[in-house]
C-alpha cells in the first residue's frame, strides 16, 4: 500500500487492541516521505518500528527509527520518551544492552519530568532487561521490582 488515509490516532487505537495485521495493512509507507520530525510522522514511524520489531525485522526497525537513533533532539518533547523506548528495543534486539540501558535511563528521566508513570514503568522495566543481559542480576531485579510498583 503506497498511501495511507488512516489517521495516526486510529492506528494507535488498533495497537492497543493488538490487531497488528490490520495496522500493517493500513499504515502504508507515507511516513517514509514526510518530514521526519513532524509529530504524526514520528508516531507513524514508531508504529512501523514496533511492527518490524514484532516480526523480528531489525533492519526494517532501523529504517523506521533511522532519523532518531543517533539524535532524538529534533523529536517533539512529548514524544521523546516513546522514541527512546522504541530505540531501546532496537538496540536490545541488536544485542547492544549497554546502549539500551543508557537510552532507557534517559527515557525514565524524561518520563519523570513529564510526570508520566506509565512510560517511567516501561523505561525501568527495559533497564532491568538490559541489566539482565549485562549479567547485573541484583540491579536487574531491583528494576523489575520497581517497574511492578510503578
Amino acid at each position: 500500500m503506497s498511501h495511507n488515509y488512516t489517521d495516526v490516532a486510529s492506528l494507535e487505537e488498533l495497537r492497543e487492541s493488538g490487531d497488528y495485521e490490520k495496522i500493517a495493512s493500513l499504515l502504508g509507507d507515507s511516513w517514509q516521505r514526510t518530514s521526519e520530525f513532524d509529530s504524526d510522522t514520528v508516531r507513524r514511524r514508531l508504529i512501523a518500528a514496533e511492527l518490524a520489531g514484532r516480526n523480528g525485522l531489525v533492519d526494517e526497525m532501523e529504517t523506521a527509527l533511522s532519523p532518531y537513533i543517533e539524535n532524538v533532539d529534533g523529536v517533539p518533547f512529548a514524544l521523546a520518551a516513546r522514541v527512546l523506548l522504541t530505540t531501546v528495543l532496537y538496540h536490545y534486539r541488536r544485542s547492544e544492552p549497554s546502549e539500551a540501558l543508557r537510552l532507557a535511563t534517559l527515557a525514565e528521566t524524561i518520563a519523570v519530568v513529564r510526570n508520566d508513570e506509565f512510560t517511567k514503568g516501561e523505561a525501568v522495566q527495559l533497564q532491568g532487561q538490559a541489566l539482565w543481559s549485562l549479567e547485573r542480576w541484583e540491579e536487574a531485579a531491583r528494576c523489575f521490582e520497581l517497574a511492578v510498583d510503578t
